[in-house]
């Protein structure tokens, strides 16, 4: 076995998928950057192994999709803009707010607390890429 292969695991809410990456190669996430079927512009923080660990919220332009993510570049690195939640059924969840207060990203629900923290380890680990997969045509 190559003891230079890294192995990821993540949890799709079913069942958990193994990924094995050279060490260093792909060991980054991504932003997906779209436009939803309602023509607003949205995007999404991957992590190394594909999972959406940050969705934003709909924005009217491509612009404000791309201030977003410049926000998260930005801010994901400060503790004190991740406000963490509990859902009124008992899950998890946190947003990641801009230094003024305005949300820019949610997470996923998360059934445990510890879970939660560490999608929030995730989102300040792969949160200041630069790497972006435009899906968006306009």
């Amino acid at each position: 076995q190559n003891s230079n292969c890294v192995s990821a695991f993540a949890m799709d809410g079913k069942s958990w998928t193994t990924t094995n990456y050279q060490e260093g190669e792909n060991m980054s996430g991504k932003y997906r950057l779209y436009k939803g079927n309602n023509d607003k512009f949205y995007f999404q923080l991957k992590a190394a192994n594909g999972q959406v660990i940050l969705q934003s919220q709909g924005y009217s332009a491509k612009s404000g999709a791309t201030n977003g993510i410049a926000s998260v570049q930005k801010n994901c690195g400060d503790d004190g803009c991740f406000e963490r939640k509990e859902a009124k059924d008992g899950q998890h969840y946190f947003n990641l707010k801009s230094t003024n207060g305005q949300v820019i990203g949610t997470s996923e629900m998360y059934k445990q607390q510890a879970s939660c923290e560490n999608g929030i380890a995730s989102v300040k680990k792969n949160g200041p890429t630069d790497k972006i997969d435009d899906e968006s045509s306009g």
